[in-house]
């Protein structure tokens, strides 16, 4: 066949067949005429191994020389070929300080495994670095939970692996490598699915009743989901406390965060995290600034752009956009209706990554003294696509949507007294009385009592120091 029924066959794109040709991965064809060649079924099987390689296997083309030699070299044999692949596909881990005994304790550990199972496995295995650091990370967390004996997934393995080279052996060395690559690559993507969905049926034998089922239907049928950041939505939240020790007993023990050390080089500044992800910031207030107040922030493409923006939509720039290290850069925003809102350009933080399960932010909402100010300031600044849920005289509030989602509420509020104005959030729990009545417990205060809303069952509550946030949980109206 011709280059260009090769390329046609393979999906290979000439330019790339000539590539491969120039750099010796591909042999070349049987010349016909000085500008011609042909190309048979060993060029189509070779640039199917090529492409194995490089689209599931990930190796670079400079790696893969190594490979084909082998598998070109009759006298290597078979299994010293499949080692060179899979070697070439293995991740190596993370260099590890000298001297961890963590890690010293792991490998003594691998290497007794691979004793006790009796395997022929090379010093130099790169699966050998990859249990040991593992293993080693384990050690170090001191929460994480006892597993199965490694010999009980070891045994399990072994019987898969045989399993997997049986079926994959062929007469064609290069079919065997391709059938190997495939094989390590996706497979393993299979096996950890599989994992995953056999871990969750074994939770719920053992620990699901028959209140978690239709607490699960009722989160999916109010749409919990994983956080959206596309620009104009909230992704970030902090709180301005003149008692930042007071605040962080309260919120651990109201939502179970982790609160972490206060960073002298950010000015005392320090994350609340829920299940190891950042959730919340909190920090002294400064002097002359707003205290014991909660402040919302709209991921922004552009933070210096975006916030110039401002003042002709009838805002004011409160602070112009300036870089947090490399975290990304903020500013302060102020909208018609007086409401402070921030502006976060991420860079190496993104800001909240989920929302809606308990202990996380379930809803942002403004509260504006111009309802129809800020709708067109949060239009025409953050690029918002604002749909009216209703607009009577008596009740007026707009949502921002992206991508058919709600992601945030603006309410009219102008009757509102001026201490309730402003950004708010709502978090999740799994039962608004009760949080309501541990908020008190932790010194918080209760403002407006949990209530039944086609929302949810909703409470107005503060913090210790006053600064005011919302909890919200299922109930029977909420939409389906």
């Amino acid at each position: 066949m011709r280059m260009a029924e090769l390329s046609q066959q393979s999906g290979v794109p000439i330019a790339t067949i000539k590539y491969y040709l120039r750099e010796g991965l591909l042999p070349q064809g049987l010349p016909v005429t000085a500008t011609r060649s042909e190309y048979g079924d060993a060029h189509l099987r070779r640039l199917g191994l090529i492409r194995a390689l490089v689209e599931v296997g990930e190796v670079p083309v400079a790696g893969i020389g190594a490979i084909l030699s082998d598998v070109d070299d009759r006298s290597v044999p078979p299994h010293v070929m499949l080692g060179t692949v899979q070697y070439a596909l293995s991740q190596q881990p993370a260099a590890v300080p000298q001297q961890d005994q963590d890690r010293e304790v792991a490998e003594a550990e691998v290497a007794g495994l691979i004793q006790d199972m009796g395997w022929e496995i090379t010093p130099d295995a790169p699966a050998r670095d990859l249990l040991a650091a593992a293993l080693a990370a384990l050690r170090r967390t001191e929460s994480a939970p006892a597993g199965p004996p490694l010999l009980v997934y070891a045994k399990t393995m072994a019987e898969l692996a045989g399993a997997e080279v049986a079926s994959v052996v062929q007469e064609n060395r290069s079919e065997l490598a391709e059938s190997a690559i495939v094989g390590m690559v996706l497979y393993e993507r299979v096996l950890v699915a599989i994992h995953r969905l056999a871990q969750e049926d074994a939770s719920a034998q053992v620990f699901a009743s028959a209140d978690d089922v239709e607490y699960i239907e009722l989160r999916r049928e109010c749409g919990m989901r994983a956080r959206d950041v596309s620009a104009g939505a909230p992704c970030w939240m902090d709180l301005s406390t003149s008692d930042p020790a007071a605040a962080r007993d309260f919120y651990t023990g109201l939502f179970g965060w982790t609160a972490a050390e206060a960073s002298e080089e950010f000015g005392g500044y320090f994350m609340f995290s829920h299940n190891g992800s950042p959730v919340a910031g909190c920090m002294p207030a400064m002097a002359g600034a707003p205290t014991e107040l909660w402040s919302v922030y709209l991921c922004v493409a552009d933070a210096a752009k975006t916030i110039e923006t401002a003042p002709a939509s009838g805002g004011q720039i409160a602070m112009s956009a300036m870089p947090i290290a490399d975290l990304g850069t903020m500013g302060v925003a102020i909208d018609p209706g007086g409401a402070a809102i921030g502006l976060w350009q991420p860079d190496q933080f993104p800001g909240i990554t989920g929302v809606g399960d308990p202990g996380l932010p379930s809803w942002f909402e403004l509260h504006s003294a111009d309802y129809a100010g800020a709708l067109a300031f949060y239009r025409d600044v953050f690029g918002w696509a604002v749909q009216t849920m209703s607009d009577t005289p008596e009740f007026k509030y707009s949502v921002l949507v992206h991508d058919g989602t709600e992601l945030a509420g603006v309410m009219d509020a102008s009757s509102w007294p001026a201490a309730r104005l402003g950004w708010t959030f709502y978090v999740w729990v799994q039962d608004a009385d009760v949080a309501a009545a541990r908020v008190i417990e932790l010194g918080g205060s209760v403002l407006d009592q949990p209530a039944d809303t086609p929302y949810g069952r909703m409470a107005t509550v503060a913090d210790p120091g006053g600064a005011v946030f919302r909890l919200q949980a299922a109930n029977d109206q909420m939409p389906g």
